[in-house]
């Protein structure tokens, strides 16, 4: 029901009054939202915290973004690769002072993160031990990067890199044995898979879901 409210209001903020209810009507009738809000999986977080990250940087609150960008992180690393252009564009709009009040606030919210690993010796801002299987799922030469798919590569990856991030990269690539034609492959088909219906069973299955749904 948040995220609904959260697009509802992101809708309205950007395109008026009516797109917001459209939108917000529309997310609340979409079935793989009404499934995944009522699972205990972070995909549901990372859409809440994504989401009031956007709405604060549409409605211009530098220090509220920043804050949801940190506990975006924690949810989901990736989207530290947004700090940079959601950084230039609050300076764009608005030159360089909301700029640096969202880093520094994103910076705030991830402080006892990194406090923390530096105390139990883990890498500095480390919030998940995912990392390399994910790489290894979405950019092996044997991977399906459309769904949920262990490539039988995985094993022998993960053995030679020791599960270490830059480590894994490194045996991945190498696997490809100079024909990077393939690797250019797999992106197109994790591209293209966002323009799919079809929606990969993960945790739950949505078909399943449906079936036995009244």
């Amino acid at each position: 029901a948040i995220n609904c409210a959260l697009v509802a209001l992101l809708g309205k903020r950007i395109f008026g009054k009516t797109a917001g209810w459209i939108a917000g009507v529309a997310s609340a009738l979409y079935a793989p939202f009404i499934l995944y809000d009522g699972e205990i999986l972070r995909g549901t977080v990372v859409m809440t915290t994504q989401l009031a990250l956007l709405l604060a940087l549409v409605s211009r609150r530098s220090a509220l973004a920043g804050v949801a960008l940190g506990l975006s992180y924690l949810a989901e690393p990736s989207i530290l690769l947004f700090a940079p252009p959601a950084a230039v564009w609050l300076w764009w709009r608005s030159r360089w002072r909301p700029s640096l009040i969202f880093v520094s606030f994103a910076a705030a919210a991830l402080l006892p993160l990194a406090v923390r690993n530096v105390v139990v010796g883990a890498p500095f801002l480390s919030s998940t031990t995912r990392g390399p299987l994910a790489f290894v799922m979405g950019n092996a030469p044997d991977a399906q990067p459309g769904g949920a798919f262990i490539p039988p590569s995985t094993g022998v990856i993960l053995h030679r890199s020791g599960y270490s991030m830059t480590a894994t990269i490194s045996e991945t690539l190498r696997l490809y044995e100079g024909h990077y034609g393939a690797l250019a492959s797999r992106q197109w088909e994790k591209a293209r898979s966002l323009w799919n219906s079809f929606e990969v069973p993960d945790n739950p299955s949505f078909y399943y879901a449906a079936r036995i749904s009244p």
